[in-house]
């Protein structure tokens, strides 16, 4: 068996990554078909949300297909901003819309549910950030310096 090398794994990972979005892609957007299944948890409403889905999902593999064929450090990170943005996309508007009816489980779980979306907004927004620096780092070659020891003087 031949060994591969980093680049040929990472490659084909990105390529695996692209092809369960995909199937991921093509699931959520038959929803017309699973959402009976789940007794009116998933409302009609869905169908408002389903763009955005869409829009993160398509960004995934057509960034996942680019680093597939090459990942340089900058491209990485650049694509990894633009996921988070669109995960704050989507996370925003699925917590507007919230094409969810919990109510029948008692009026607590909306309540958590409502809150923990919220908390996705807030956690995908942070990423943003990160992300922004991070690619701002590889823009600069700053990606990969190691940080000095704790013991090590401030000033150099």
């Amino acid at each position: 068996m031949k060994a591969t090398t980093p680049t040929e794994r990472s490659s084909l990972g990105y390529a695996f990554a692209a092809l369960l979005n995909f199937g991921f892609l093509l699931c959520v957007n038959a929803h017309a078909v699973w959402r009976p299944w789940l007794g009116g948890v998933v409302t009609d409403a869905f169908g408002q949300v389903l763009w955005a889905i869409n829009l993160g999902l398509v960004v995934q593999i057509l960034g996942d297909l680019l680093l597939s064929v090459t990942s340089p450090r900058p491209l990485q990170r650049f694509i990894e901003l633009l996921d988070s943005v669109t995960g704050v996309i989507g996370a925003v508007v699925f917590y507007r819309v919230f094409p969810l009816e919990l109510s029948r489980f008692g009026q607590f779980l909306p309540m958590v549910a409502q809150l923990a979306l919220f908390a996705a907004v807030l956690a995908a927004a942070l990423a943003v950030v990160i992300n922004f620096a991070r690619f701002m780092a590889a823009t600069r070659g700053d990606d990969r310096k190691p940080l000095p020891p704790p013991s090590a003087p401030l000033h150099t």
